[in-house]
């Protein structure tokens, strides 16, 4: 399809197409998680303790240039059907969104001239309360909600909702109406604030309004959601008469092969390969023979994805030309969206500098420590972690009953990067030691899997680059031994129980099961965690790791974390080293051995 795509294009430019086809444009973004400046391959800001970390770190993206690229798309005379989506979570994700939260979205988003949005479940993280602002700025005209229900809601909120975010919309685009329809994971309603709203499951909720809009005469059906790339295929293969789904929330990279529909061509930027998902589109083939296409623009504002779709006189995808774009620092910003970026940037600095606790000791989180030993910077930010979770969970509505608080939280040393000094501690302070911004996910795994990444944790200990694998614990007592083999180097651990009726530490059982606070990038199996990256259970609930640092250390302020041991090291004599089957032979021997030695001396002293 896309040399045919190629031809196309190319005959589009000569004004030789069939004269009853329509041509679409659709410019999109998604997961921009309040990243208003430069990011990198990861999605998280640039600043300069990334360059000292990784030399292969490029910064991109810019949502000024973004705004500039959209708009001088959207004026071209060439392309006069053109449609801008945004497929969710504008919230959470950086400093600027902690301090600013729905005001600095608002300010942001009115830059750019959206014809739909759809609702992110970290845009719910402030629940209803901290997300309607943020929609009364947008209008009436923008938001849709096709799987939420509001009808367990208060009257007056009702009616607002169901008015600001309907079921569906039809955009009049040229000579052409266009059905969106808008849909958001309903996992959300357990892992973000979402109050009493009601989640239907998105392919029942689709194709109920598919219907609706079939029998309007609409043909052209456009999904914007934020249910993650795996999902998203799913409902192309099974929800009739959709033609396109906008798609976020899985943070996927999709990347066109100008020779090939299935397979995902190089971006260009070379390292952002790792992260490559798929091709951009990515065709689905639904049973009835119709081809839908999916779209993703990765996160953090670094792309803006960009099809053209050609439709045929039955309003049936015809041909499509991709042009995705890697937004560039050097690209052109547009001069408003500068000003608000600047304005924002600056008040970041401000409040930044302010100090929001005390710490009585040095907070120490260099590398050499903490990727070989317990560290006290470590203990600290795993037990913001347990604290964090026990305040939010504990103010969540439960859909499911009781619902277990971790007590165990595991910490790879790899996400700290700095020390603190002893004294003030500015947020400024706090975004330095943790760069990298990922948010604290609870998941759980069986005690054997826990074993495997205690054994993971150590595995680089020898080596002399330290690449951030070794574990720092709350809730965790452990013993290695470093001087044994691979796979034997954990000599025993203790898990604090979360079931018991006064909690204790217990050896651990590699049969039962436990909830562990890890980071998103742990949960994904980073560093080699690869028993953690499919637990039984993953559970998401909004924390970013540099709030719940900045939250705990004003709560706990003056804080003075120690080294309690949580941490050991067998050591060993500079005798012969005893394998660790005999141990207790050989133990128990000793003291027969030692009272022969003393009758011997004995001997020879008369």
């Amino acid at each position: 399809m896309q040399r045919r795509t190629i031809c196309t294009i190319l005959v589009m430019a000569f004004g030789v197409t069939a004269a009853s086809d329509y041509h679409l444009v659709i410019l999109h973004q998604n997961d921009l998680h309040s990243r208003y400046g430069l990011v990198d391959q990861w999605g998280s800001p640039c600043r300069k303790v990334a360059y000292q970390i990784d030399q292969n770190v490029t910064c991109f993206g810019g949502f000024a240039q973004s705004v500039a690229y959209i708009k001088n798309i959207r004026g071209d005379p060439y392309n006069p059907n053109t449609l801008v989506m945004n497929a969710g979570d504008f919230f959470q994700g950086d400093a600027m969104h902690m301090l600013f939260k729905w005001e600095v979205a608002a300010a942001m988003a009115k830059h750019i001239p959206f014809d739909a949005m759809v609702i992110g479940d970290k845009d719910f993280n402030e629940g209803i309360d901290g997300l309607l602002p943020f929609m009364r700025v947008m209008g009436p005209n923008v938001f849709i909600c096709t799987n939420m229900v509001f009808s367990a809601l208060n009257e007056t909120l009702r009616k607002e909702l169901e008015e600001m975010c309907p079921r569906h919309r039809i955009l009049t685009v040229g000579q052409k109406k266009i059905g969106v329809l808008g849909y958001l994971l309903p996992e959300a309603q357990v892992n973000s604030y979402t109050g009493d709203i009601i989640f239907e499951d998105e392919i029942r909720a689709l194709t109920r309004e598919v219907k609706v809009l079939r029998k309007k005469g609409v043909k052209i059906l456009i999904a914007l959601g934020h249910s993650g790339y795996k999902r998203d295929r799913e409902i192309a293969r099974r929800v009739p008469s959709l033609d396109v789904i906008v798609g976020g929330h899985s943070h996927s990279l999709l990347w066109p092969d100008f020779f090939s529909e299935t397979e995902a061509g190089v971006p260009p930027d070379i390292e952002d390969l790792r992260f490559l998902t798929g091709p951009y589109p990515t065709v689905v083939m639904q049973s009835s023979g119709r081809r839908v296409l999916v779209v993703h623009a990765y996160k953090g504002g670094r792309y803006v994805g960009n099809i053209n779709i050609t439709f045929d006189r039955d309003d049936e995808v015809k041909e499509w030309w991709s042009q995705p774009i890697l937004i560039r620092p050097t690209m052109p910003a547009d001069e408003e969206a500068k000003k608000t970026v600047d304005e924002f940037f600056g008040r970041l600095h401000n409040e930044s500098m302010r100090p929001i606790g005390q710490s009585l000791v040095q907070l120490v989180g260099l590398e050499e420590t903490c990727a070989k030993k317990e560290c006290n910077l470590g203990n600290f930010l795993a037990d913001a972690y347990i604290r964090a979770l026990r305040v939010n969970i504990n103010r969540k509505v439960s859909h499911k009953g009781k619902i277990l608080i971790p007590t165990i939280a595991f910490v790879n040393s790899g996400q700290i990067v700095a020390s603190l000094p002893m004294g003030n501690i500015t947020l400024s302070d706090l975004d330095v030691v943790l760069p990298f911004r990922n948010a604290v996910e609870v998941i759980t795994v069986t005690g054997s899997a826990i074993m495997h990444a205690l054994q993971n944790s150590l595995s680089n200990l020898f080596r002399e680059q330290f690449d951030g694998r070794f574990m720092q614990f709350a809730g965790a007592r452990v013993v290695y031994d470093a001087q044994d083999g691979p796979g034997g180097r954990v000599v025993s651990c203790h898990l604090l129980c979360n079931t018991c009726p006064i909690p204790k530490y217990q050896l651990v059982n590699e049969s039962q099961l436990y909830q562990i606070a890890v980071s998103t990038y742990i949960a994904n199996g980073g560093y080699d965690y690869k028993m953690f990256a499919k637990p039984l259970e993953r559970k998401r609930y909004g924390l970013l790791d540099l709030f719940v640092l900045a939250s705990y250390l004003r709560q706990m302020s003056p804080v003075h974390p120690a080294v309690e041991g949580r941490i050991k090291f067998k050591t060993h004599s500079n005798a012969q080293r005893v394998p660790k089957q005999c141990a207790s032979r050989q133990t128990a021997a000793l003291p027969i051995f030692l009272a022969l030695l003393c009758s011997t001396a004995v001997v020879c002293l008369s």
